[in-house]
């Protein structure tokens, strides 16, 4: 049976989608593994790119009506890769204004550890389940050995046994448990399952995950393209695992993408063997997915522009669940054409008929005609410390990670590019070199910077100058900050939950800060925007009108993750979120706060470079 995955956003500044799923939605023709051919373009293709009704919303607009969207999804959500699902989107009349494939993973740091995760969700031309979880596996347990040419497409497994995934022993959940404690004579258990694909390269690439206990190799048409705990060199039917895996680790979900090129047209096999830790095991499992993923298919999604790839966002630490979206929103309303910051619409959520609260589904930050518009060799990079760096981070937290050009199309000519210039940058913060010509602001626009440092500001952002700072380079060949990751942020967690004070520096900042016409230009930007989009009267808006698209959704959220578990834990066990006990306490602590907070900066801005 296909488990329904399900999303249902309730889309505001009110605009509101309702997704639903039904399996049977996008069916493929009988006995093909492969979409029509006029239905994959290549990737870069907008010809069929659907223009939705729809319109971002200014603070021009009135509150627009409530409204739901449900996405189905014909599987479980993995922490990755993508794996197919359908999603129908209807506006808040419930009118259909998208249809169609899509892809799904949990995504990013906070997911990791918050039980309300985030989610990659980008939009396909098609997608199908080629070997779905619990599908029928032939194997071989309690061996000696397996044939030598055991892995091979041609080998004769007819006289192997047949069973449906989980396989194993030892463990609740399994549908085929295997005789015996382990494997007679050996630690190896052998597994083979046939699947069918037309044409591989009408599709943009293949997503297999794989659950096992303890280690496994995985052949793709006798081609080894997976290890997993287990030892280099040649493996044999005693090869012991690495390591013995508890319950938990055996059920995560170990992620490998595969290019249409290493699979054959027509019929292909894939073959595991399935390593114990040792002959006392006491349990075994095995399960995998394989999916088909589709080119992607650009849409406008309630006026936020032509894409395919979008960012579900729970919010999880943030109790009044538009601290992103607020910060987003007052950066892009500074104006200008680099002022920059994601797009992003209210969504109310359900996973696999499971209703999991109000998200955002918004942009993600990369070169774009409806994101960041740049010419030429434009680039995005971000301070991570999780990623593979491009250049070492020699003046805050963590390194720069390329987030745009994709990995694929970083030559050596374009990594020298973003590594000069990112070099270059940096040997002015640390020379902290006023020189307006050979300096920091050489290669970094001061008045975007300016920006960049008054919304982080204005939020006492506890990220505000460590994670997630995103630089990018336009046409001038100066680089800007987008803000992004601002959960944390508008009055904690902070060493205490006041308004007053400034937010963390990084090296970066203090140069900024030292440099002699920078203060003055940012204490005068600041008087100009309290006369506009900052007047306590528009930021008050901005909150009312999140207000009366999120009040009805409220209740529900807050009893799947009550507010009473929703926590930020230090380094010492302690909760760093400041007391509140309900969404509506929150969001009027919310105004209140940011009222303090720009009365403060009001009377400080002036002495911004003290520290």
């Amino acid at each position: 049976m296909r488990a329904a995955v399900s999303v249902a956003l309730l889309a505001g500044l009110g605009l509101a989608c309702r997704t639903s799923l039904d399996p049977d939605t996008s069916v493929l023709p009988e006995d093909s593994g492969a979409p029509p051919e006029d239905s994959a373009p290549p990737p870069e293709d907008t010809a069929g790119a659907e223009q939705l009704p729809g319109a971002s919303v200014s603070m021009d607009d009135p509150v627009p009506p409530m409204g739901l969207a449900r996405i189905d999804c014909s599987g479980e959500v993995l922490d990755e890769p993508k794996m197919p699902c359908t999603i129908v989107v209807e506006d808040h009349e419930g009118a259909v204004v998208y249809e169609g494939w899509s892809g799904v993973e949990r995504r990013g740091r906070s997911s990791q550890s918050f039980p309300k995760g985030n989610f990659g969700l980008e939009l396909w031309h098609d997608g199908a389940e080629l070997v779905p979880a619990g599908s029928s596996w032939r194997y071989l347990h309690g061996a000696s050995a397996a044939p030598v040419d055991w892995a091979q497409p041609g080998f004769d497994d007819s006289g192997w046994d047949l069973g449906a995934a989980p396989l194993g022993y030892g463990d609740e959940g399994l549908a085929t448990e295997l005789e015996g404690t382990r494997g007679e004579g050996s630690l190896t258990s052998w597994f083979r399952v046939s699947f069918t694909v037309d044409d591989p390269l009408a599709w943009q690439g293949f997503a297999l995950a794989l659950q096992r206990d303890d280690g496994a190799a995985v052949y793709l048409n006798g081609v080894e393209v997976l290890r997993d705990n287990l030892p280099s060199g040649t493996l044999s039917a005693d090869t012991a695992a690495i390591t013995p895996l508890d319950a938990a680790n055996e059920r995560l979900w170990v992620p490998l993408e595969l290019e249409p090129e290493q699979l054959a047209a027509g019929e292909n096999v894939l073959a595991i063997e399935i390593h114990q830790a040792g002959p006392d095991s006491s349990d075994q499992w095995l399960d995998l997915r394989l999916a088909a993923q589709g080119f992607d298919r650009g849409a406008d999604l309630f006026g936020m522009g032509v894409e395919e790839d979008w960012v579900l966002n729970g919010n999880w630490a943030d109790r009044a669940l538009y601290r992103n979206k607020l910060a987003y929103d007052l950066f892009r309303s500074f104006g200008g054409e680099d002022r920059y910051a994601a797009e992003s619409v209210f969504v109310e959520l359900v996973l696999d008929g499971d209703p999991v609260g109000i998200y955002t589904l918004g942009e993600r930050v990369e070169v774009d005609r409806a994101r960041l518009p740049l010419e030429g060799d434009a680039f995005v990079v971000k301070s991570d410390d999780r990623d593979e760096p491009i250049v070492a981070n020699r003046v805050g937290y963590g390194d720069w990670v390329v987030v745009d050009p994709h990995e694929d199309e970083l030559d050596d000519a374009r990594v020298y590019d973003i590594t000069h210039t990112l070099e270059g940058w940096q040997d002015a913060v640390v020379g902290w070199d006023y020189d307006p010509d050979d300096g920091i602001f050489a290669w970094l626009d001061m008045d975007a910077a300016i920006d960049f440092v008054l919304i982080q500001e204005l939020a006492k952002n506890t990220d505000a100058y460590t994670l997630s700072v995103h630089l990018w380079r336009d046409d001038t060949g100066l680089l800007h900050l987008t803000p992004w990751d601002l959960d944390l942020a508008f009055g904690y967690p902070v060493d205490d939950c006041g308004a007053e004070g400034w937010a963390r520096r990084q090296e970066w900042v203090y140069a900024m800060a030292d440099h002699p016409a920078f203060v003055p230009a940012l204490a005068d930007r600041w008087d100009q925007l309290r006369a506009g989009p900052l007047d306590d009267a528009v930021v008050a808006d901005w909150l009312d009108r999140y207000g009366a698209v999120l009040e009805p959704a409220v209740d529900a959220n807050f009893e799947r993750w009550p507010m009473d578990e929703i926590a930020f834990w230090d380094d010492q066990g302690e909760d760093r979120l400041c007391p509140v006990g309900s969404w509506e306490d929150e969001h009027a602590r919310m105004g209140a706060w940011l009222l303090e907070r720009m009365a403060w900066m009001d009377d400080n801005v002036q002495a911004f470079e003290v520290y």
